[in-house]
């Protein structure tokens, strides 16, 4: 806000003066280049008034509007300062000098904001007479130039305010005092922030500035007798123009039924003098009532062969994962995330994010995987060994040479089911079986050694039950079981 209006609408009126083209010229009279004058060829009487022969009176216009008079017509269509292309002849309105009567109208969109030069006042009308010629003489600037303003207030103060006395001429200073709760996010087009509310509610008030503080900082004087005009606009569309504020209490606006969306509200004060805050006081937000899609971009295999694992998390644009807070579950439990733990049977993760607005996505996304039992679960006959053997799975096994050797478990609601064994250079061969049928024969043979090899064994439509049995078949040869994969979803 500009806290020195009437000072900037001094400099206006005088520089435009001082700027306009030679408008009345005197013959023989030398005037400063920045001088309007009125062209003549005559010469002073004796008695001390011009011979009217040919002195010219040539309208100055700043901003649209027309300035007419007798003979004459003058038309400004844009916001800048033209001079007219016609020019009143003193001579050619009568046989003696008296005056030249010019009229001031405002284009649609604008207002009338005073004359200066050969005329002066707030007056639409203004009359060149022998009393401005003979000011020539002592160089006057002469310009009779008429100025408009934007009707709107968007330039000076409106006229009626500084340049004719009243006392009051600087702005106020609008401060908002109240706003929509919003929370931060990382994304700068949410401007202060997000929120899920369709509704908003604003509260302001007008502070007298602190004198000479530039840009204007509200002081702690409130402006008896403000006014408010507001403006919302959703982005990107065109700016509205500013209207009363909605709502109908003083000091406040309210606005309901927000679509998501961008928003930027602005506020500005007037005073009792018409003087109106050129910064006006705003504030963007965001309202964000779509709930985010979770995505699961990492996840285990079906068959993991550890204790706890690690979930990557994502959403979907335009939510970011930075501005969301997921939720995990495992078996429908809450866990932290996104590493869970968990002990031998078939699990299934979900995870679901909710926004900094407060939405959440009520479709959690989820995966399925089972981990094996290791050999120590499994019933053993007579021939094994049990030992510790780093790299494999739980750094467990069960090791045999025997033929005709057993592990064996029950299980219940059987979807799936793989053998976690070793496998190397002289290893022996296994079955696996379900109850009295055999399900797969696994050589467990091969040139380089391996450890914690899953080896698929069957997949069943239909959840089976029964007991599971590792059958060595081979005589003399290594095998060495490390567990056993039942899955049950």
């Amino acid at each position: 806000m500009d806290s020195r209006p009437c000072r900037a609408r001094r400099r206006v009126a005088g520089g435009i003066g001082a700027l306009v083209a030679a408008v009345l010229v005197i013959p023989g009279l030398a005037l400063a280049p920045a001088h309007a004058a009125l062209s003549s060829s005559s010469t002073l009487s004796t008695t001390g008034v011009l011979d009217p022969v040919t002195e010219l009176v040539t309208p100055v216009i700043s901003g649209a509007g027309t300035v007419s008079g007798p003979g004459l017509s003058c038309i400004n269509t844009t916001s800048g300062q033209a001079t007219c292309t016609d020019s009143i002849t003193l001579s050619d309105i009568g046989g003696s000098l008296t005056s030249v009567l010019l009229a001031a109208a405002p284009a649609d969109g604008w207002q009338f904001g005073g004359w200066s030069g050969a005329c002066s006042g707030m007056s639409t009308t203004c009359a060149v007479d022998a009393t401005a010629l003979t000011g020539a003489l002592s160089g006057t600037p002469l310009a009779p130039l008429a100025t408009f303003i934007p009707a709107d207030g968007s330039d000076d103060p409106l006229p009626g305010t500084c340049e004719i006395g009243i006392a009051d001429c600087t702005p106020p200073v609008t401060r908002l005092t109240g706003k929509p709760s919003v929370t931060k996010t990382s994304r700068a087009a949410d401007g202060e922030g997000v929120t899920r509310q369709t509704t908003a509610t604003f509260t302001f008030q007008a502070f007298e500035p602190v004198e000479g503080s530039d840009p204007p900082v509200a002081g702690p004087t409130q402006t008896e007798g403000a006014t408010f005009e507001c403006k919302l606009l959703e982005k990107p569309a065109t700016t509205p123009d500013f209207a009363a504020c909605p709502g109908g209490t003083a000091g406040s606006a309210s606005y309901s039924a927000l679509t998501d969306g961008t928003y930027e509200f602005s506020v500005r004060a007037l005073d009792a003098h018409g003087n109106k805050d050129a910064t006006p006081e705003t504030f963007t937000w965001t309202v964000d009532t779509t709930a985010p899609e979770t995505v699961l971009n990492t996840r285990t295999r079906f068959w993991v062969l550890a204790r706890k694992a690690t979930f990557g998390l994502d959403v979907d644009a335009p939510d970011v994962a930075s501005d969301v807070i997921f939720q995990c579950y495992l078996d429908g439990a809450g866990r932290a995330c996104p590493t869970v733990k968990f002990a031998s049977g078939t699990h299934t993760f979900g995870a679901s994010a909710e926004d900094r607005a407060g939405n959440a996505d009520e479709t959690p996304v989820t995966h399925t995987f089972t981990m094996p039992v290791n050999n120590k679960a499994l019933n053993h006959s007579r021939g094994w060994t049990k030992a510790k053997v780093r790299g494999t799975f739980l750094k467990t096994a069960s090791i045999t040479r025997k033929k005709g050797a057993k592990l064996a478990t029950r299980a219940t609601g059987i979807t799936r089911i793989a053998l976690v064994a070793s496998k190397g250079k002289g290893h022996g061969v296994v079955k696996v079986m379900l109850g009295k049928k055999t399900l797969k024969k696994v050589s467990l043979a091969q040139k380089r050694n391996v450890k914690k090899k899953v080896v698929p064994i069957a997949r069943f439509s239909t959840p089976a039950s029964g007991k599971v049995t590792i059958h060595v078949i081979s005589k003399g040869k290594k095998v060495v079981v490390e567990g056993l994969g039942i899955a049950t979803r």
